[in-house]
């Protein structure tokens, strides 16, 4: 229990600073799709699948890390396939025909915290996806680019937790899922 103390103390003090936090699944297989139609507005953030945006993490005091840590470790570790190209009104997006995973997370992230809804509950579904830039820089070019590159395959073993500090996103830490 000792070593759990400084961990979640040198934690909280980490969190102090950041405006907002996020829990995300890291996609780097998905780095040269995001490439396609140029750097994303939230540059600092790797190719990833949200799972919480935004979370209060820092608002929260260090306690939900201990529930995040037990939480995901009683998810295993999964195989991911991003097989469609698909467009929300202004975003181009990478998702897998079986969402169930993705998804699957965030729902318990959302049943654990219901105080926290996804994206601030402007969306009524959610569609686990890599974003991959404004839907304005897609053009037959970009898509047939896109569609060559599919189906990008990742095998996922942990969630991070990210936080935007003065304008950049830093990973804070990640939360294993189990093996």
């Amino acid at each position: 229990m000792t070593a759990v103390v400084p961990k979640a103390s040198s934690l909280w003090r980490r969190l102090r600073g950041f405006t907002v936090t996020c829990l995300v699944l890291r996609v780097p297989e998905a780095e040269p799709a995001v490439a396609v139609l140029g750097p994303p507005a939230g540059g600092d953030l790797p190719a990833h699948l949200t799972i919480a945006y935004p979370f209060p993490l820092a608002a929260m005091g260090t306690g939900p890390t201990a529930v995040l840590e037990r939480m995901f470790g009683e998810h295993d570790a999964f195989d991911l396939e991003l097989d469609t190209l698909g467009r929300f009104d202004d975003v181009a997006y990478l998702t897998s025909r079986d969402p169930r995973r993705g998804a699957g997370l965030a729902a318990a992230v959302q049943d654990r915290f219901p105080g926290s809804p996804l994206y601030g509950g402007a969306f009524d579904t959610f569609v686990p996806h890599v974003s991959l830039g404004p839907v304005s820089r897609l053009n037959a070019t970009s898509e047939a680019a896109l569609r060559n590159l599919l189906p990008i395959r990742s095998h996922v073993r942990e969630v991070e937790l990210w936080g935007l500090c003065r304008g950049h996103w830093v990973l804070v830490r990640g939360f294993p899922l189990k093996s």
